[in-house]
C-alpha cells in the first residue's frame, strides 16, 4: 500500500468512525510486506502450483517455467565433462595394453632385421677385402645396417614413451579442462534450477497474477506472498506528540476483533521528515497539518489483523 493511499485511508477513517479521537490517539491502518516472486529469466510459465490464500511453507514450489532448452544444455554440458574425464585418464595411464604389444610386435621385428643387416655388412666387409664384391655393395649393405638401426632405436624410444603417463604439462591441461566443464555443468544446473521457484518464507499467497501459458520475467512477478510477521500497523503522528512514539516506544493497538486488551505493539520506525496531509485527515480535535509517518509492530501473532484494515493506536499504558 502506497504512502499516498495510506494518507487518504487514513483521512477516511478520521471521518468515518474516528472522528472524535481522544488525545494522543492516532488512526491508522495495516499494512504488509509484500514478497514478490519473479524468475531471475524469461520464459513462458508451465505450471502454477499455488493458488490465492493458499499456506506455503520455505522450499515449497510456487511455480515452474518451460525448461527444456536449459535441460538440454545441462546434458550437453555433462557429456562434455565426461570426455574432458575420459582424456585426463587415458594421459594418466598411458598407452593401452593393446598399443603396446602391437609396438613390442614391431620392434622385435626391427631387432631382427637389424641383426641380419650386420651380419650381412660384416659379411659384405670380408668378401670387399678379398676383391670379390664391389665396394658399391658394401656402401649399400652399411646403408642397410645404419637404417636397421634407426629403425630399432626410434621403436625403442616409442615403447618408452607409451609405457610412461603423459608428460605433465598435458596432464595438468587436461586437469584445468576438467575443471572448465565442471563449472560449465554448474552453470547450466543453475539456469535449469532457476526455472523452478520456490517460497523464500513461510506465508500465505496473497496473490497470483499470471497463469500457465503466460510469459513472466525478472520484472513480472508471478506471486505475491504475506510472511508470516510481515504485517505492521501504519499510523500519522502529529509532531508535538512525536516524542510519545519513538523508535522502541511501547503502543497498543485496537481494532474490530481485537479484543478488550487490543494488541501490544512496538515502534520500529518513524520517519525522519514531516509530511503534508490531504484536509481530509485531521478531526475537529486534531488540527495539524503536518505529521509523521510512524510503523509499529506487534509482539506476537496478529490473528485480528489483515492488510487495510483500520485501526487505532494509542501509547501503551
Amino acid at each position: 500500500m502506497s504512502d499516498f493511499t495510506g494518507a487518504i485511508l487514513g483521512g477516511l477513517l478520521a471521518i468515518f468512525g474516528f472522528g472524535a479521537a481522544a488525545d494522543h490517539e492516532l488512526t491508522g491502518y495495516v499494512e504488509g510486506d509484500y514478497v514478490y516472486a519473479a524468475p531471475p529469466s524469461p520464459g513462458t510459465i508451465a505450471e502454477v502450483a499455488v493458488s490465492d490464500g493458499a499456506r506455503v511453507k520455505a522450499g515449497d514450489l510456487l511455480f515452474r517455467l518451460d525448461c527444456d532448452s536449459e535441460q538440454a544444455a545441462v546434458d550437453a554440458a555433462l557429456a562434455r565433462l565426461e570426455a574432458a574425464k575420459a582424456d585426463l585418464r587415458d594421459l594418466q595411464s598411458g598407452a593401452r595394453p593393446e598399443e603396446l604389444a602391437v609396438t613390442e610386435a614391431n620392434l622385435k621385428q626391427a631387432r631382427a632385421e637389424l641383426q641380419l643387416a650386420r651380419t650381412t655388412f660384416e659379411r659384405s666387409e670380408a668378401l670387399r677385402k678379398s676383391g670379390t664384391i664391389p665396394q658399391s655393395r658394401l656402401d649399400a649393405d652399411k646403408t642397410a645396417l645404419t637404417s636397421a638401426q634407426g629403425r630399432v632405436a626410434q621403436l625403442e624410444a616409442t615403447l618408452e614413451t607409451q609405457r610412461l603417463a603423459g608428460r605433465e604439462a598435458r596432464i595438468d591441461a587436461a586437469r584445468e579442462a576438467v575443471k572448465a566443464q565442471e563449472a560449465e555443468l554448474a552453470r547450466a544446473k543453475k539456469a535449469l534450477d532457476d526455472r523452478s521457484v520456490s517460497a523464500m518464507q513461510t506465508g500465505r499467497v496473497e496473490r497470483v497474477f499470471l497463469k500457465a501459458g503466460e510469459q513472466s520475467g525478472p520484472s513480472a512477478p508471478v506471486v505475491s506472498i504475506l510472511p508470516d510477521g510481515a504485517l505492521k500497523v501504519r499510523g500519522f503522528v502529529p509532531e508535538k506528540q512525536r516524542g510519545d512514539y519513538a523508535i522502541g516506544s511501547r503502543v497498543r493497538v485496537d481494532c474490530d476483533g481485537c479484543g478488550d486488551d487490543g494488541i501490544a505493539a512496538t515502534v520500529t520506525w518513524t520517519a525522519s521528515q514531516a509530511e503534508h496531509t490531504p484536509p481530509v485527515i485531521y478531526s475537529r480535535d486534531e488540527r495539524a497539518r503536518l505529521v509523521f509517518a510512524i510503523d509499529a509492530r506487534p509482539d506476537g501473532g496478529m490473528p485480528a489483523l489483515a492488510p487495510g484494515q483500520p485501526v487505532t493506536i494509542r501509547p501503551a499504558p
